[in-house]
């Protein structure tokens, strides 16, 4: 599959008929996993109608379906835009319809399953009550809008369309606090580009910002779909002279240099993206050991592990990252006293009060996970 992408423009004299039909299930498997399901069916063309036509039928069912909610999705974001746009309140379009235009030159040919905005924190309320007015329902009360500690503690909101059923989420920072990666809304929006979809305009990221992001976002999650890794490459192709040295000083500045180098040279690997060389020689053997913990990641995740061994591997992936020294154990044990966004849902505090959150947060979960077997409310 990985080669498939790598040679889009000469697949068709890459694969003969015989590897294509050997290895066809596990590849259509991989695509729609890795998220490049889209890219795969365009960049086949005439060498699909080699396959037998239950998998054809397959294959542009699939495409046609992810087309449609993309088209749909949209359609969903061009409205939220203009209507963000008359009443004066800004954002930036992330990921999904947005990326997929800018560095693949057509909305369906990412996969992508909902609308990701960055907003400035203090339209947070405006922003909700518009939103609701366009159909949408907030997947959580939005009185924790009115909490200093949900601001401290989260860093989305969440919105589901009562008739299409379209997730709209609202980040007023683009990482949970947990990863230790910063980019501040204000900075990042006095710098921003205008992109065309459909006769209409909207808000993103400069090429340079999207690349620190794209890098950050993947490697938070592991790049456990390649799609994240492919973006990052298909973004240096889009903008040949986009300056990577500099984005990488600016990673350096804000200490997430390691994340950036990572996505960086896993696009080398695996695509043959090409790389400063004046960024070859931060190429340390740490960032290698990374990046042999994200691909045995990826390959153990997809053939043989549940979401349980998943969710154990990407912590200790993150500490890992982190350069943690702490132990697990303790790192655990530390757990217990951070309260996170569910303990200000669960118990409500006033903010005068809030320091008292880490007091409650072992009772919340000693009943999650111990008395709630016995004494369900």
């Amino acid at each position: 599959m990985i080669g498939m992408l790598r040679d889009r423009e000469h697949i068709r004299e890459s694969f003969d008929r015989d590897t294509l039909l050997a290895k066809w299930q596990t590849i259509r498997e991989l695509a729609v996993y890795h998220g490049v399901m889209p890219i795969l069916y365009r960049s086949l063309g005439d060498l699909a109608l080699q396959l037998p036509s239950e998998e054809m039928c397959t294959l542009k069912s699939l495409y046609q379906s992810t087309s449609r909610d993309q088209l749909a999705l949209t359609a969903h974001l061009l409205t939220l835009t203009d209507r963000l746009e008359s009443r004066g309140l800004r954002y930036i379009a992330i990921k999904g319809p947005a990326l997929s235009q800018e560095v693949y030159g057509d909305i369906t040919l990412r996969q992508y399953g909902d609308i990701d905005l960055f907003v400035d924190q203090d339209d947070m309320q405006k922003m909700s009550e518009l939103i609701i007015t366009l159909g949408y329902q907030p997947l959580l009360p939005v009185t924790l809008l009115t909490r200093r500690k949900f601001f401290a503690l989260d860093n989305d909101f969440s919105f589901r369309h009562q008739s299409s059923g379209v997730l709209l989420e609202l980040h007023w920072k683009l990482f949970p606090r947990r990863h230790r990666m910063s980019l501040p809304f204000g900075q990042l929006y006095s710098h921003t580009d205008r992109l065309e979809i459909q006769n209409r305009k909207i808000t993103i990221l400069l090429p340079e910002d999207n690349l620190l992001y794209l890098a950050l976002h993947g490697a938070k999650h592991i790049f456990e779909r390649f799609e994240w890794v492919y973006d990052i490459d298909r973004l240096i192709a889009t903008y040949p002279d986009l300056d990577v040295r500099k984005v990488y000083e600016k990673a350096v500045a804000i200490r997430v240099e390691e994340p950036f180098l990572l996505g960086i040279f896993l696009c080398e690997l695996l695509f043959g993206t090409p790389i400063p060389r004046s960024l070859q020689r931060y190429r340390s053997e740490r960032v290698d050991q990374l990046i042999e913990s994200v691909l045995h990641y990826c390959k153990e995740a997809f053939i043989f592990w549940d979401e349980a061994p998943k969710k154990r591997a990407r912590f200790l992936f993150l500490a890992q990252l982190h350069q943690e020294k702490e132990s697990p154990l303790f790192s655990h044990f530390k757990s217990l006293f951070k309260p996170t966004a569910v303990d200000v849902i669960t118990f409500s505090l006033p903010d005068r009060i809030d320091f008292l959150y880490p007091l409650l947060r072992p009772f919340r979960l000693f009943y999650k996970y111990f008395l709630r077997r016995l004494y369900p409310l």
